[in-house]
Order: C-alpha cells, then structure tokens, then sequence
C-alpha cells in the first residue's frame, strides 16, 4: 500500500515461494541493499533527471507522479521526497520510500545513478557508510561508471549535490 516502505514488500517477496523479481542490475542491487539493511531505498538515473542537486522534503497535498508502465500514480501527500532542484528551489518530485517515479526509472541503458537510504538517525553514521561503500561496490560490478561514494544524513528541506 501507499504508505508501507518499498523494503516490506522485499521482506515479503523474498519469502515467496515463487522466483524473487529482477528487473535491472540498478535496480536488483538497491532491492538487494533494502532488504539486507531493512530500509527503503529509492535509485535514480541521473541522465534522466537532467539534474546534479536534489532536495528531500515531505510531499505536499497537490503533489503526485506516475511509478509504473499503467500509469497509476502515487499521492505524495506527506511522504518523504525526494526532488530535483532546477530553477524551482522546493524541487519536483522523482522519488519516496514507497515508489518511485517513472520520469528517473533506471533501465539497461542506465550508466549513472543516484541513491538514497531512508534510515533513521538512530543508525548511525558508520553503519550508513557501510552500507553505501557496499552498494556502490555492487554498482559497479554490473558496469556503472565508478560511483562516488558520499552519504549526508540530510535533514527535511536539505539540498544534496550529486
């Protein structure tokens, strides 16, 4: 449902007995990295967003976007997001801990990416690093460029720079 994080429906899916979903190498590493670390994670293409700063903000009541090829869309009312920062200093949403949206979706043809790790503050800087020098690790095995491996534990209304 809208308001579970992405990693429960891993955590179930994981436990089917039928074959665990694999889409790309992008997304399976950051599915991967959700469900041995318990947290959603959103990824992007950074290509596609046509951007370099992004901003995390909780959604507005007017805010939605389309997640999937059927076109269904997703309120952002009071969700985590994360927007991409052009002219519009609030930004536009491209992703939450739910769903993200399919203006940025990675595909096969994707060769740069952006990541972010919806953990508490209670995890700890250590831990986050770990966790993001292991999943650009991953990242780069399937062929993204080098990733630069930086992690901010950014606060609602923060701007990031990738």
């Amino acid at each position: 449902g809208r308001g579970k994080p992405a990693s429960e429906y891993l955590i179930r899916a994981a436990q089917s007995p039928e074959s665990f979903p694999r889409i790309n190498w992008p997304v399976d590493v950051c599915n991967f990295i959700s469900l041995t670390g318990v947290l959603p994670v959103s990824i992007w293409d950074l290509d596609k967003s046509e951007c370099q700063r992004f901003v995390f903000r909780l959604g507005r009541s007017d805010e939605q976007y389309v997640f999937n090829d059927a076109g269904q869309i997703i309120s952002l009312a009071d969700l985590v997001v994360g927007c991409k920062v052009n002219d519009d200093p609030e930004g536009r949403p491209i992703v939450n801990p739910v769903k993200d949206s399919m203006e940025t979706k990675t595909s096969s043809d994707t060769r740069r990416v952006a990541a972010c790790v919806y953990a508490p503050t209670e995890l700890g800087n250590a831990r986050l690093a770990s966790l993001c020098q292991r999943f650009a690790a991953l990242l780069a095995r399937g062929g993204l460029e080098t990733p630069e491996i930086a992690h901010v534990i950014a606060s609602p209304g923060a701007e990031v720079e990738c």
